[in-house]
């Protein structure tokens, strides 16, 4: 009696231990799918291209994973071919910002570290016309990183045009005018770089990204095994 126990003790945990190994691997794809979307965005909005090389060898990792999931068939297929349609979808659109900007990351970088300083020249000033259109500014460049489109992009032209126009007509001293002339037309320099690049990508391929991506999370976070 004792040994039929132990038996079914035995089998009890091998059970739960075979249950608990699917489910971490179900966690860990999952995991792996969204570090590399994390990577993608990086490569995407902010031209660090460094991170491809890595990006298209977690994704061959997370193919290869998928196979050993407790899934039917059917469900591994479909989520194969989204993840093999993601991963082209950012290889093609990386090769063509690569083309067009291949400084972004450089550029990005600047625009981004210089803007708290241009934040405190703009407050100084005290003028709400002039602070409204800096916020619309970097408002529409965000948006547009999000969701490219022309229209944002002639918004932002005419936005960063009206800007220059007020700080013109202020008359600033040298030491108030130079920099941030300079800091705006190296912010222009880089939405041109970003929205060139965007464009020879294609808005409508860019478009695709975050509503795939969110397709194969859901497809990953919800696996249910298959008996």
């Amino acid at each position: 009696m004792l040994f039929v126990s132990l038996l079914n003790l035995h089998a009890t945990t091998f059970y739960n231990d075979a249950i608990q190994n699917k489910q971490e691997q179900k966690i860990e794809i999952s995991k792996a799918f969204r570090e590399s979307v994390n990577d993608a965005n990086d490569i995407v909005k902010r031209g660090e291209y460094y991170k491809i090389l890595k990006y298209k060898s977690d994704t061959l990792s997370i193919i290869e994973q998928l196979k050993l999931l407790n899934i039917s068939q059917e469900n591994r297929q479909t989520i194969h071919d989204d993840i093999v349609l993601y991963f082209e979808l950012i290889n093609n659109i990386s090769s063509k910002l690569q083309e067009k900007a291949p400084k972004l990351q450089e550029h990005h970088k600047t625009v981004i570290e210089s803007s708290h300083n241009i934040d405190k020249r703009i407050a100084a000033i005290g003028l709400s016309e002039l602070s409204q259109n800096w916020y619309e500014i970097n408002n529409i460049k965000n948006n547009f990183i999000r969701n490219p489109n022309e229209k944002l992009e002639e918004a932002f032209h005419t936005r960063l045009t009206a800007m220059t126009t007020i700080i013109t007509e202020l008359y600033l001293n040298e030491e108030q005018e130079k920099p941030l002339f300079q800091y705006l037309n190296g912010y222009e320099n880089y939405f041109k770089e970003l929205s060139a690049a965007y464009s020879s990508a294609e808005y409508k391929n860019l478009k695709k990204i975050k509503p795939l991506s969110y397709k194969i999370k859901a497809q990953l976070e919800f696996l249910a095994p298959y008996n």
